[in-house]
């Protein structure tokens, strides 16, 4: 582990002065985060922290730091956990809140593993209302300024993991806006996934016009089988929690327009293209909601 430990040391002092982040050393680092030895996982830390600051403006570097850092978040050893959580702040949220963690939001949009380590760092860490407001502002300024909902993806997963510990920070002017796009979101399902999720854990700060709003467009949408199927949980899980604070009798109108097609279906032959994708969304919101129950 001493040899081990004066490599990653080496690496930590040699790539900058090399002005280049080589694959082979990316690859020695992610491997030393899965060292048996305390010693050379807590220095792979340090390294891939102090190299992510040499080069954060190259991809590779925020894959290496994603990879080792968010894992050993959550290391059995509680100096390690300390110092990936020192580094989550001052180099995660500190790159999101500077607008400068473009890298980071692309690989979190695009590898889910990503997204669920973040979901648990950020369940883990202490963290004020102060440090995040400045992350869930930039991140919402940055939604507003993209067209397309499918590039939307990896600020509304960071947006809807701030939201889960501090609902008020999310817009209510973002949400009113989203809802009125709701059409262009539903061939984004990984992006409305997380509105939605977003939408659910903010639910009790926002009001209750868009609360309605929110109810009746998913209870259209849910029955008349508009929404992607990888999306169908989601949006029946922001419309269960919405329906606690209204009526149940929506939940009872997407079960109803659900079974009354899947019976519509029974022996019939020929169905068309679009037939059979809403029959498998019926069939899928029917199996949901029997969850739900």
């Amino acid at each position: 582990p001493t040899v081990r430990k004066a490599a990653l040391n080496l690496l930590e002092s040699a790539l900058p002065q090399c002005h280049d982040l080589d694959p082979k050393a990316i690859q020695a680092i992610t491997c030393a985060s899965h060292d048996t030895f305390v010693s050379v996982r807590r220095q792979a830390v340090v390294t891939a922290s102090a190299l992510f600051n040499s080069f954060s403006e190259k991809e590779c570097a925020s894959r290496m730091w994603l990879q080792v850092i968010l894992s050993l978040s959550v290391d059995t050893e509680q100096s390690i956990q300390s110092r990936c959580q020192d580094s989550f702040q001052k180099d995660f949220l500190s790159s999101i809140s500077n607008g400068k963690g473009k890298h980071f939001v692309q690989l979190i949009a695009s590898e889910n593993n990503f997204a669920l380590l973040l979901r648990k760092v950020m369940s883990m860490v202490k963290l004020t209302h102060s440090q995040l407001s400045k992350v869930a502002r930039v991140v919402q300024n940055e939604i507003q300024a993209i067209d397309m909902p499918s590039e939307q993806t990896g600020y509304w997963v960071i947006l809807s993991e701030t939201v889960a510990k501090y609902p008020s920070l999310v817009s209510g002017d973002l949400i009113h806006r989203s809802l009125k796009e709701l059409d262009r979101y539903l061939p984004a399902a990984k992006t409305l996934a997380r509105v939605m999720q977003t939408i659910r854990s903010s639910a009790k700060s926002l009001n209750q016009e868009i609360l309605m709003e929110t109810s009746k467009l998913l209870t259209e949408k849910l029955r008349t089988f508009c929404i992607p199927i990888d999306a169908i949980s989601h949006c029946l899980a922001t419309l269960n929690e919405l329906s606690k604070n209204q009526q149940k009798m929506l939940l009872e109108h997407v079960a109803q327009s659900a079974e009354g097609f899947f019976k519509s279906c029974i022996g019939k032959k020929g169905l068309t293209g679009p037939e059979t994708r809403k029959l498998a969304s019926a069939i899928f919101t029917m199996g949901e909601l029997s969850l739900l129950k």
